[in-house]
């Protein structure tokens, strides 16, 4: 191979440019080249660069790509990175001076410690939500991605291929008859409860998803069948049975629905029941308002609708109904599906619902071990 000629105290990045102009190859090829030659990436592509961690961020918070995000965005970036900066100050460059805090020290194995630290529990907050990390490890690959695209710093991006750590404790799924109790009685509580109270019992009744709530109207309650059916998403139907403690909660809301709207209801069955928007169909927004705040009550931190899907299939299984009837009442598509809905996450979930529901967590064991 020939050499090449350019002059002696030419930058990294000059270098680099007059390689992949006078080969033919391309940056990156050329990069990759250097990189797999190198016995030290750190020495070779970052302390060539000249680039400390505090001149690298500032040059990305001076970038136009920085102040260009929405407020909310900077204000997200702005919390990220300045955790990450004092976990690197406190685990990584602990009494080093600011000059020589170079960010070819910061390795992918540094990057995932620090988001491994939000779970872990060496760190306050140590229940983050699986999205609030995805958001901080898209803060570092934002900033890294404006750096090397730039050419103020070169080498391979730390934040490619980072598995996102997996939370050590998920709380239960699963409403406990006690909280179950005190759902019902939040839920009677206001100006809305007659019908908060329906809605919570229909959920725990039918195991319905969101759309069967909200798209449920008086045609689709069989009182005379015991049969309810269900539109829910891909506006697919499912027949579920009306339990008879359902059908006399339904038909006692029925009169008092009669003596606010109609002595004929038709229509949807759960409404607005004041304001400008009296009598539609209730809104996404109003049934997650209600439920969050039962939720809350009862110590969850989330308004997961389908903690009571989740409730009502491990009743059915303790009722002794075998996993393909459950399939078929939650409308699931195969039993792997019903198996999965059904998971315990740790053992101290088990220990919890075996308490309440001991023969379903022995009947969902026996029946995964067969599948």
């Amino acid at each position: 191979m020939r050499a090449l000629d350019f002059p002696e105290n030419a930058s990294f990045k000059e270098v680099m440019d007059f390689v992949s102009g006078t080969t033919g190859l391309s940056f990156e090829d050329v990069l990759q080249c250097v990189l797999e030659k190198s016995n030290n990436e750190k020495d070779v592509i970052y302390k060539e660069s000249g680039v400390t961690y505090t001149q690298a961020l500032n040059r990305y918070y001076e970038s136009s790509t920085y102040k260009n995000l929405a407020l909310t965005s900077k204000i997200s970036y702005d919390i990220t990175l300045k955790q990450f900066t004092q976990y690197l100050n406190d685990a990584l460059w602990r009494g080093v001076a600011e000059c020589e805090k170079e960010i070819g020290d910061i390795k992918k194995y540094v990057i995932e410690d620090f988001l491994n630290s939000f779970t872990s529990g060496k760190k306050e907050g140590s229940s983050i939500a699986p999205r609030t990390l995805q958001r901080k490890l898209a803060t570092l690959q934002a900033v890294y991605k404006y750096l090397l695209n730039e050419g103020i710093i070169m080498g391979k991006n730390p934040t490619k291929k980072i598995r996102l750590p997996k939370k050590s404790h998920i709380k239960p799924d699963y409403l406990i008859p006690d909280q179950v109790e005190k759902a019902l009685d939040y839920s009677r509580e206001g100006y809305f409860a007659e019908r908060n109270f329906t809605i919570l019992f229909f959920l725990l009744n039918t195991g319905a998803r969101k759309e069967g709530v909200l798209r449920l109207d008086w045609e689709d309650i069989d009182f005379k069948s015991q049969a309810i059916s269900l539109t829910e998403k891909g506006n697919k139907t499912r027949i579920v049975p009306l339990v008879p403690a359902l059908a006399d909660q339904l038909i006692y809301y029925q009169t008092v629905y009669k003596s606010i709207f109609s002595e004929n209801p038709t229509g949807p069955v759960f409404v607005n029941i004041k304001g400008k928007y009296r009598g539609t169909r209730l809104t996404e927004e109003a049934l997650r308002s209600f439920m969050n705040t039962v939720f809350i009550r009862l110590g969850f931190n989330d308004c997961k609708l389908h903690r009571t899907r989740r409730t009502y299939a491990l009743q059915c299984l303790q009722d002794g109904m075998s996993l393909p009837e459950i399939k078929e009442l939650l409308g699931h598509e195969n039993v792997a599906t019903t198996i999965d809905y059904l998971r315990f996450n740790n053992e101290d979930l088990r220990r919890t619902m075996f308490e309440h529901f001991p023969f379903a967590v022995l009947a969902y064991e026996k029946a995964r071990e067969m599948v």
